[in-house]
């Protein structure tokens, strides 16, 4: 038996954030690692949202020369296969690109590390929000990148109302964030 996907617009450019709150203060790293030239690590770019790209590589002389090189297709598309009616809202999220990786959220609240060379998947990770009855509109901002220089994380939102914390580098629930690496974001 085959999948339905009901869906209304779906946009792949616009991504979310995660602030985290302790004591009434912001948690940030005392000072933000180098940061290499073509990395998108936040929804607006950089820390201050200026969406601007140091890189020049491609300008109005040779735009027409580009060229697909990889397709990545969601993993939203296995539960379709398998048969699971899912209902698509509308899905806006950037995806950031860290060292070398793609960060991406899917409409179906999954998240995904893909390498940017290659297209290839390097891990996903279902919340299984897409479950849960309270799941409607579809509608998230994507994930939020945060590192202190060692340790790498992903922050997403889920459209049933979790934080979720994940190792960017594994795709691993982070065990010590709220409840085995979620927040439930209905509480108090």
């Amino acid at each position: 038996m085959g999948g339905t996907i009901l869906y209304g617009k779906t946009r792949a450019f616009v991504a979310g954030a995660a602030l985290l709150a302790v004591g009434g203060g912001l948690v940030c790293s005392p000072s933000p690692p180098t940061v290499p030239a073509g990395d998108w690590r936040y929804y607006g770019a950089d820390a201050a949202s200026t969406t601007f790209s140091p890189l020049d590589r491609i300008d109005s002389t040779n735009v027409d020369q580009l060229r697909i090189l990889w397709r990545w297709q969601a993993p939203d598309w296995e539960i379709v296969r398998a048969g699971q009616r899912v209902l698509y809202g509308e899905h806006q999220a950037t995806p950031l690109a860290v060292d070398g990786v793609l960060y991406v959220s899917t409409p179906l609240n999954q998240l995904a590390a893909i390498d940017a060379a290659s297209g290839e998947t390097l891990w996903t990770f279902d919340p299984e929000a897409w479950k849960k009855p309270a799941w409607a509109s579809g509608r998230h901002r994507g994930v939020a990148y945060w590192t202190d220089g060692q340790v790498e994380r992903l922050f997403s939102g889920t459209q049933d109302g979790y934080l979720i914390a994940l190792d960017a580098r594994t795709g691993q629930a982070v065990a010590e964030f709220g409840r085995g690496g979620r927040v439930d974001l209905g509480q108090g």
